[in-house]
Order: structure tokens, then sequence, then C-alpha cells
């Protein structure tokens, strides 16, 4: 018998709904078990997720449909001058506008690592009180299916802050961050803190390539107390 959500022993097929080669699998549940997909019908199994900062469940919740301007109110509350961004600079950075500053300032963002090998140093250094986010530019997601039937680049990066603590039991830290994805069902891209990378907020293809980095200064401010 093949449930749905897994491949048949005779197919390469996928069996999600995004009608690929399983191993080019689009799903945001990526058809693991322990996933819970309202076409795989697995049951997911999550580990404990830390506490978000206040002021960062704040913040979220006027910005939950949008990475970027909760990044962007985060970095505000921080102080804009710590970044080395007037107010008006700021609010003209869009997510991929976001990555790029973030990844070309090296004497401002120290590079972690990327997925489940970095995903413990990033919640690491967030336990510490740096200001850490898991990014992954427009151009750098697979492919999307749209309603055509055709693949679809995407258009937008995404960002999100890494929580500290522990992470997640496929290795991946949790984060907070909001998203423009119109699904009310399932919230795609969105967490309010109880999610990692992986659950959801980017897609089991695309979170291997999520990368981490960390501000070079320390904020008091998102130590979880």
């Amino acid at each position: 018998m093949v449930l749905v959500g897994q491949a048949s022993a005779q197919s390469d097929t996928c069996f999600c709904g995004c009608g690929m080669d399983t191993r080019a699998c689009t799903c945001w549940c990526g058809n693991a078990e322990g996933s819970n997909c309202s076409k795989c019908k697995h049951v997911e199994q999550k580990s404990e997720a830390p506490p978000p900062a206040p002021f960062l469940k704040t913040i979220f919740k006027a910005q939950k449909k949008d990475c970027s301007g909760f990044l962007k109110g985060v970095i505000s509350e921080l102080g804009t001058a710590s970044f080395n961004l007037t107010d008006k600079e700021l609010a003209l950075l869009n997510a991929d506008k976001l990555i790029d500053r973030i990844a070309s300032t090296s004497d401002q963002w120290i590079e972690i690592g990327k997925g489940t090998d970095d995903g413990a140093s990033a919640a690491d250094f967030a336990s510490q009180g740096f200001l850490v986010v898991a990014l992954l530019k427009a151009e750098d997601h697979q492919k999307k299916k749209g309603k055509d039937g055709h693949l679809h680049a995407y258009t937008n990066g995404h960002i999100a802050i890494v929580l500290p603590g522990s992470t997640n039991k496929d290795g991946y830290p949790y984060v907070i961050c909001g998203s423009n994805n119109p699904d009310t069902t399932h919230e795609y891209g969105r967490s309010d803190g109880s999610r990692a990378v992986n659950e959801y907020v980017w897609r089991q293809v695309d979170a291997p390539n999520v990368k981490y980095y960390r501000f070079v200064k320390k904020f008091p401010k998102l130590i979880t107390k």
C-alpha cells in the first residue's frame, strides 16, 4: 500500500501533489515522516521551541505579514545607528536588499554557516545575545510550481531571526519572522517562534541552503529571561 505523500516502489513520481520527481519535490513538508502536511497526512513531531524575547513578539504581531518589515522593526528597536543606517535608508530595504547588505558588510555581519551543519551554532550565538538571522535570496530558492502547472522563480527573498536555545530534531534552529504568503491555513513562511527553519518557514528543498549570519554586537534585550 502506498501512503499519500510517498512515492511507490514502481514510480519516482511524488504523491504529495506537486507532480514532480521525488528528488525535486517542492512540497513544503518534503514528503518526510514526521511532517504535518494536509496532503501527506503525516503527524508532526516537534521539539520544544524556546520563547522569543517579549519585544520580538510585539513586533511580530504588527509585522507578521512582512519578513523584511519584521526585521526592520527589530533593527529600529535595537537602534539603527548600531547598524550604520538611517531610518530613511532602512525603510527602502526589501528582503533581498537586506540580504545583500548583510552578506556584503563583513565588518558588521559575520557568516556562521548554513542548514543543519551550523544550525546549533546559530542558536548558540543567539543565546549569547547576538542578533542572528537566517536568510535566502529569491534567486537561491528552487523554483515553485504555480497554479498553471509551470515552475516559477521566487520573486522575494526570505529572512528570519534565529532564536536562542536548542534546535529541532532535524538540527535546524527555531526562528521568528513575518511572511507575505497569502496562505492562511498553514501560514507558510511565517513563524511566531514555534517553528524551525524547515517547519514551513522554508520548504524542505530550500532549508539546507538557508544561511546564518550574526551581527558583531550583542544585544542583551534579545536574551530570553
